[in-house]
Parts: structure tokens; sequence; C-alpha cells
């Protein structure tokens, strides 16, 4: 799908695969179950291309048809020489996936090596399905509450007001902005999945500071006092923290 990108200008496109190496290099010291992380993943993203061709693959199939987020919001991309194949994938599996998923059913695309595949129905697929006019009004709940998606648009809003930001000041903030303060128990994988998705960089000696990356627009649309929440806690904590940098700023505005 990465040369199809350019076509899909409008999405944010994650590769599972850089999120987990971005939180493995970074974490080195802490063991992580990738079929956990990708269930998380799966309540973070609107939706989940998969195309299974190898091993690995038919057993995420088989993991996202058993878990119901994911099931949902899974699109199932099979290799056209397995079209109307008697398979346990095809006839249980994806059959499976089909009776629930918003993007369903699967679509075939020939993997030709010696040609590059032609994605252009998955592009109209996720261009149709995928609109603007499903606008979410998200509140900032207690920690406990709060889905990962609006968690994964808390990191990335507060990174991008505030320009850079050490990743323990943005704990900081996100702590300030919550009702009954922040649970960082996710913390990490939530980073990584905003890193993956290209929506933030790591900067810095240590890569322990963060940047805004994206040039899209908001990957979310959030109604609700959210966003305004979010500014009132970056601006407090500059003030506090910061109070010649936020003078400066102030002026400058």
């Amino acid at each position: 799908m990465r040369g199809a990108a350019p076509r899909l200008a409008n999405f944010n496109l994650l590769l599972a695969e850089d999120a987990f190496d971005d939180i493995s290099e970074n974490t080195p010291f802490a063991f992580r179950n990738i079929a956990e992380f990708e269930h998380l993943l799966a309540e973070v993203v609107d939706c989940i291309v998969i195309f299974p061709e190898s091993p690995g693959s038919f057993a995420e199939l088989g993991f996202f048809a058993r878990s119901e987020q994911a099931r949902i919001r899974t699109l199932v991309v099979n290799p056209l020489h397995l079209q109307g194949e008697e398979s346990f994938i095809n006839a249980g599996i994806i059959d499976y996936i089909n009776r629930e998923s918003f993007f369903r059913p699967q679509l075939h695309v020939d993997f030709n090596r010696n040609s590059r595949p032609d994605f252009s129905a998955v592009i109209k697929r996720l261009e149709k399905r995928l609109t603007k006019k499903n606008r979410k009004k998200l509140e900032l709940l207690p920690a406990g509450d709060m889905p990962a998606q609006l968690r994964l648009y808390i990191v990335t809003y507060v990174v991008s007001t505030c320009r850079v930001l050490h990743i323990e000041d943005l704990k900081n903030v996100i702590n300030e902005c919550l009702p009954s303060g922040a649970d960082f128990s996710e913390f990490d994988e939530i980073l990584s999945f905003c890193l993956g998705a290209n929506l933030l960089a790591r900067a810095g000696s240590a890569s322990d500071y963060l940047v805004p990356k994206y040039e899209k627009n908001p990957f979310i649309e959030v109604g609700g006092s959210a966003p305004s929440k979010a500014t009132s806690a970056c601006i407090q904590f500059y003030q506090k923290h910061f109070p010649a940098v936020f003078s400066m700023l102030r002026n400058v505005a």
C-alpha cells in the first residue's frame, strides 16, 4: 500500500509493523504481546486493510475475526487467484468477517510479481466508506472511560499545539487535561501509533522529544470541548514551567 499512498492523500496510513518497530526500539526492556498491541490498534484506526498472503497474515486474519472491535473495521484484500476457492480462509474466516464488517465484502487483487498491483478498487472502497460525514463528538472523559482513538487525538493535538515537547512533559500536560488524571498504562502504544502514522516524529539525541509531522487535514473530526481543554492545559503548562517562553510567544501573537 506504500505505492498507493499518493492516491490516498486524504487518509493517514499506518503500518502496524512501523508502530511496533518504534515501540520495540524505544522501550527495549519491555515485552510487547503483538496480539494485544494490534487489538488496541484496532480501536484506534477506522479501517484495517489486510492482505492474507503469509502464515503471519493468516493468523492475524483469524485473530481479527474473533475480535469485535477488529472485524467490524476489517477490509480483506485477497489474492486474485484465490477467488472462489473453497478454503477455510474463504468459507470460514473471511465469511465470518463479512457478516459484520462495515467494509465488506472482500476485494481481490492480482499480486502478480511481474507487474505492479492495481489497488484502485481498494482506494475506491475506502473513499466511499470513510467520509467526513461521521463527525464524532468526543468529550474529555475520566481516563478509564476514554476511547483509544481520543487518546491518540489528544497526544497529537497537544504536541501540535506546543510544537516541541519532551515525552515526560507531554504526560504532564495530558494529566492536566483529564478530569481525574491520566492512565498511562497504554501510553507507549498510543504514542507508537502516532509515530507509525507519521503524525508525530521523534527529535533530540535520545529521541525523547516530539514534534508534529502531519500536514494533512485533522485525522479525526472532534466536537465538544476536547480541543479547547487541551489548548488550555498547554497554555497553563507553559505559564507554570516556562514563563519566559510563554511571554515571548504571547508577545509574538
